[in-house]
């Protein structure tokens, strides 16, 4: 069974991704997944199918500022895109479409995704079920930057030009801002970021 693209807003921005719907199961279980970076719209891991074939729903989306979604990408951003990925699953036309049962959600990611599926997760007590594959931990790597400028220099290029490059868009993106933390280091002006003037301490793409 092919995918079925999907959109939804958050704070008024599109975001997307792709419904595998489970085979032979009334109301199945659904799952909705947040990507590792820089989500690889082409399903990186191969959960879709998989999880399709055996009766589960898998809901894959990406982060505002990720291709193909609109929008920058912070930390804060995912967060609530996050949100509104389960405010989407929990409406009745959506339940009707896709046999979504409410009361059987389970949040899930992997890497990036992973650590913020549990980030949210501990601040959304509706959450019952987290699944995190070697999910990042974000407040322990702004830490590190903060730490060590040789590890800031090293880490920007490898977050940076996955995206710089991709074929079809230039994304937006602020870099490494915990909800908590601004790390407060500048990135290296080779690599083509400007100053988010409502934020000093965030870099961007533009």
């Amino acid at each position: 069974m092919q995918p079925v693209p999907i959109e939804f807003l958050s704070e008024g921005v599109c975001v997307r991704g792709r419904f595998f719907a489970a085979e032979g199961t009334h109301e199945p279980t659904t799952f909705l997944f947040v990507p590792g970076w820089p989500a690889d719209p082409d399903d990186f891991l191969g959960l879709g199918p998989l999880l399709s074939q055996r009766g589960i729903n898998m809901v894959q989306f990406a982060p505002r500022g990720l291709n193909p979604s609109d929008g920058i990408l912070t930390h804060a951003g995912t967060l609530q895109d996050i949100r509104s990925a389960m405010q989407w699953l929990r409406q009745a036309d959506v339940h009707k479409r896709f046999k979504v049962d409410p009361a059987s959600l389970v949040l899930g990611g992997y890497s990036y995704g992973g650590g913020m599926a549990l980030a949210y997760a501990a601040r959304d007590p509706a959450v019952r079920r987290v699944i995190s594959i070697a999910g990042m931990d974000h407040g322990e790597l702004a830490r590190e930057m903060q730490r060590n400028a040789s590890f800031a220099a090293e880490i920007f290029p490898w977050v940076i030009l996955p995206l710089r490059y991709h074929p079809t868009r230039k994304p937006q993106i602020r870099i490494a801002i915990a909800t908590t933390i601004s790390i407060g280091i500048q990135p290296p002006s080779s690599l083509g970021l400007q100053q988010d003037k409502k934020n000093p301490h965030s870099p961007a793409i533009t």
